[in-house]
């Protein structure tokens, strides 16, 4: 009966040492600096939850729309997808810490960009260059901890930088709320989004001096070059040093020996070819996307807003809410660690499973309670208060106000909530009326204000 026999270098196994060796400060540093990788991609992707409560007030960014809203915050997300396709291949090419040096300077132009930006456009390239810097440094960070940490703690180290990452979301929280003090729709969303190149700064300078991992290493330059690091993140233990030194050796060439057996394919190609591969690849990257369209980056993104949508008004009260649901994010990516050891992984997942759909409904029915419990569009005083003066164009006015002319259903009624969808419509009520009120066109140049009726000017009304 014929056997598959996978390639085995000609070197003799290093004994693994007996016991641990001791992690040293210099372990601890180069790790506290990769980990700053995942603090700016949480924080990047979580503070714009909070910008976005004064960002569209903002006079240098003119009227943001909806729809220039939405791409503000999707292209960031997006960006970082495309770079990490090629995040990979730049590593290998030309180092993990040249690549993580690369996605430092990038947060920090990206950042610098969204601080100063004058107006939407500049904005929007800040955002892209803040999506390149998250895609580099997802990819690339953790392999540089797996590579370069030691052997007996590198899983403990990637759960931290996956835990930095959640802990960004709480970091721009706590700041934005802290920068809302200060003129937020013209000061106050700058410092937010600037904020993040002085963590990228820090980790810039610190990894100039910090080593390539010992695999790239031995991999172009050589074992002394890569002897050299490990010397110092062992504390100069010859066994452990030794042994690792056999185990990337060994590793690095039987995958030469393997290339050489299967050829140059591509490494997708393989893992499509070797069905239980195939299967784990399939299984895993199914796990990640029903996470994703879950929507808890959607939710994460627009907290402050849905937050907003539950009837709090001061945005500062909002900021601290969403800083307390970015909390319970953070707790939860350590809380399953010891239910992981006792239960067991897929019994974790499912449990984790339920509770999302659950979840899910509990918001959906939250969201259907908001809309159909919301102040309605009278049309009976749909035309109160305006003057047609030509000032306003008609067609304008009307559009707003149709949103009380239309007939409703089991699942559409045509309200505040419906009407403040419009990104030229606002909501117009008396502040001792929670019962019905006016569909107006907003001021573009003052968006508290409409643009007709009685919410055009101060009054004792409420704007929405």
């Amino acid at each position: 009966m014929a056997q598959i026999v996978a390639p085995v270098s000609q070197s003799v196994n290093q004994r693994k040492p007996s016991s641990h060796p001791q992690t040293t400060l210099y372990v601890y540093l180069l790790t506290t600096m990769a980990c700053l990788g995942g603090l700016l991609f949480g924080y990047d992707t979580g503070v714009v939850s909070s910008a976005m409560l004064f960002l569209p007030h903002s006079k240098q960014m003119g009227h943001l729309s909806t729809f220039w809203q939405e791409l503000i915050i999707s292209i960031t997300p997006g960006m970082a997808g495309l770079s990490a396709l090629i995040a990979g291949k730049s590593s290998d090419h030309f180092g993990r810490r040249m690549v993580i040096l690369a996605a430092s300077a990038t947060f920090m132009a990206g950042a610098v960009l969204c601080g100063v930006a004058p107006e939407r456009w500049t904005l929007f390239g800040g955002r892209i260059l803040l999506g390149i810097a998250i895609g580099f440094a997802s990819m690339i960070i953790p392999v540089y901890i797996g590579e370069a940490a030691p052997s007996h703690i590198r899983g403990m180290l990637i759960t931290i930088y996956q835990f930095m990452i959640a802990f960004g979301f709480v970091v721009a929280n706590a700041f934005a709320a802290w920068f809302a003090r200060y003129d937020p729709e013209n000061l106050g969303w700058r410092l937010m989004f600037g904020f993040a190149a002085i963590p990228a700064a820090v980790q810039f300078v610190c990894f100039i001096f910090l080593p390539e991992t010992p695999r790239f290493l031995t991999n172009v330059q050589g074992e002394d070059e890569a002897r050299r690091v490990l010397d110092k993140i062992y504390g100069g233990n010859t066994d452990w040093i030794d042994y690792e030194m056999d185990e990337i050796t060994r590793n690095i060439n039987d995958e030469k020996q393997y290339r050489k057996t299967v050829g140059q394919s591509f490494v997708i190609v393989r893992v499509l070819r070797t069905p239980h591969v195939r299967k784990a690849l399939l299984l895993g990257c199914a796990m990640q996307m029903f996470q994703q369209l879950a929507g808890i980056n959607t939710i994460l993104y627009y907290t402050g807003t849905i937050i907003r949508s539950s009837g709090i008004k001061d945005k500062i009260t909002t900021i601290w809410i969403s800083c307390a649901v970015s909390s319970v994010q953070a707790i939860g990516t350590f809380a399953p660690m010891r239910l992981i050891e006792r239960l067991g992984r897929r019994v974790v997942l499912i449990a984790s499973l339920i509770s999302v759909v659950i979840t899910l409904c509990l918001m959906g029915g939250a969201f259907y309670l908001i809309d159909s419990q919301s102040a309605i569009v009278d049309p009976l005083h749909a035309f109160d208060g305006i003057d047609f003066d030509g000032t306003t164009s008609n067609a304008t006015i009307n559009q707003c106000a149709s949103y009380g002319y239309h007939f409703s259903s089991m699942f559409l009624n045509y309200n505040c909530a419906s009407c403040v969808m419009s990104d030229r419509c606002g909501f117009c009520s008396s502040v001792n009326s929670s019962i019905s009120g006016q569909c107006l066109p907003i001021n573009l140049e003052d968006v508290q204000y409409s643009l007709v009726g009685f919410c055009k000017v101060c009054h004792p009304a409420i704007f929405t």
